[in-house]
């Protein structure tokens, strides 16, 4: 949940994480937008992102967030619906974690709850 911040901001889960340069990234923007991304020998590369087909339950709401790396498959849920899907066959292997951040100004506050990590 999206406590307190900038407008621009994100927030997420990673995955296949093997350090700060290397994980894929799995994030909404708090402006509804979503994003599959990657970080390769520390060089960013967004897959996809998009609106989200549903906006974002915003103040004291929960959101669920789901990422699903099956394979070269990789799914990102919001709130229990596909939000995007992308294959990619670079990183194969990491620790799962969470992720949020702002792009411009500094100041943003999530809190996150119930972090369950599965196996397919």
């Amino acid at each position: 949940m999206r406590y307190d911040g900038v407008d621009d901001s994100y927030f997420g889960v990673v995955r296949r994480f093997t350090d700060r340069s290397n994980y894929y990234r799995f994030v909404v923007y708090s402006q509804g937008e979503f994003e599959i991304a990657k970080k390769v020998n520390g060089v960013f590369t967004s897959l996809v992102r998009d609106e989200l087909s549903k906006p974002l339950k915003m103040s004291s709401a929960t959101n669920t967030i789901k990422a699903a790396c099956v394979g070269s498959t990789l799914k990102l849920y919001v709130n229990d619906k596909l939000a995007g899907e992308i294959v990619d066959r670079e990183q194969t292997n990491g620790y799962p974690g969470i992720i949020a951040g702002t792009n411009v100004e500094p100041g943003l506050d999530v809190l996150f709850d119930n972090f369950v990590i599965t196996r397919p």
